[in-house]
This record gives structure tokens, C-alpha cells and sequence, in this order.
């Protein structure tokens, strides 16, 4: 049975640097730790000043990219009935739709 696996934390607290400490080894072999932020920042360097000139909209198309990608993540790891492993902080109600998808699923 697929299993979901969340790293969560506030910021700061260590989520990327020692979080992935914590998974069983067969599933680090076998699964990258999706890290919204790292995305974020790599995307934003990406777009900003050479895609868009204004920071402000390289952040928001950052963060669409990254929703984006999450997204399309979790939907081919719900039809594969397959593993995923995120982490993420829980700022609000909203964050919590994934993990219950997830549930939902089985």
C-alpha cells in the first residue's frame, strides 16, 4: 500500500538538512524529498532579472510553478497508487488538502 510522507517543521528547523534522516532507507533510495522551497528559489533565480524584470513577479510565477508541479506530483503518484514524499510547513487550513487527498485515496 502506497504511503504519503511528510517532513514538516516551521522554517528553520531543519526540514531539508535533516529531515530525510528520519524515512525508512528504502524509501530514500528509491524517492526524491520534494522541497517546494528549494524549488522556489532556484525558479525564481531562473526568472528573475533574465525572464522578468519585476521581483515581485518572478516570486508569484515562482510560486505558481511550484503549485503547479506539486500538483502534477501527487495527481501521478494518487493514479500510480505510489509513494510520494513532500516536505512543507502548515501554515493554514488550505495546506492540509493533499495529506487528505492522500487519506481519501487509502
Amino acid at each position: 500500500m502506497p504511503t504519503l510522507y511528510l517532513i514538516t517543521g516551521s522554517n528553520g528547523a531543519g526540514k531539508s538538512t535533516f529531515g530525510p534522516d528520519y524515512f525508512p532507507k528504502e524509501i530514500t533510495d528509491h524517492y526524491r524529498v520534494f522541497d517546494g522551497d528549494k524549488l522556489y528559489m532556484s525558479k525564481s533565480k531562473e526568472l528573475f532579472p533574465s525572464i522578468t524584470k519585476s521581483p515581485k513577479e518572478a516570486k508569484r510565477l515562482a510560486g505558481e510553478f511550484v503549485m503547479e508541479t506539486l500538483t502534477q506530483l501527487i495527481e501521478e503518484a494518487l493514479a500510480n497508487r505510489d509513494n510520494f514524499v513532500y516536505e512543507r510547513h502548515f501554515p493554514s487550513y488550505a495546506t492540509w488538502d493533499f495529506p487528505k487527498r492522500f487519506k481519501k485515496e487509502g
